[in-house]
């Protein structure tokens, strides 16, 4: 058999992965998303260790922060504390899933 249904299933298992990144992304609001991103990265909030609570001010804020978690760009690695994965932010751009940059 040319193609094994264990490799079919890996491969339909990384598309559906890449779908949903896809959607959890869409609905981001650039100017909300980018506002976060930044307080994030003022607040040197971009490591486990480094965790900070997050507010949201307004309702697109937090809207767009429950996508930004959503799609891994901010973590939580304790319950209330939440951080910039930066790793995770540069693949979603690479992969042409953020409406901004």
């Amino acid at each position: 058999m040319l193609f094994s249904f264990r490799s079919f299933r890996t491969v339909l298992r990384a598309w559906a992965e890449r779908f949903q990144a896809f959607l959890a992304a869409l609905p981001l609001w650039p100017l909300p998303a980018q506002r976060i991103v930044r307080q994030f990265r003022e607040a040197r909030a971009l490591t486990p260790q480094t965790a900070r609570s997050f507010h949201a001010r307004s309702r697109p804020d937090e809207d767009a922060f429950i996508q930004l978690l959503r799609t891994g760009v901010i973590r939580e690695p304790v319950r209330g504390r939440y951080y910039l994965d930066e790793g995770s932010l540069a693949e979603l751009r690479r992969q042409g899933l953020l409406p901004w940059e």
